[in-house]
């Protein structure tokens, strides 16, 4: 079976968003057999963050 790669951009609605608790939740809403690479943290403007 092949293996796709897919790359999102998660905007917070607020700069205050944990954004190790929302990996965590990502990660655990994934189905068995889909696994996250990485997160990269991208900083945008006025202390937000994407992810």
């Amino acid at each position: 079976m092949g293996e796709v790669v897919a790359s999102l951009r998660l905007l917070p609605a607020e700069a205050e968003t944990n954004l190790e608790a929302l990996k965590k939740a990502l990660a655990g809403k994934l189905p068995s057999g889909v696994r996250v690479y990485k997160f990269e943290e991208e900083p945008i403007a006025f202390g937000l963050k994407a992810l």
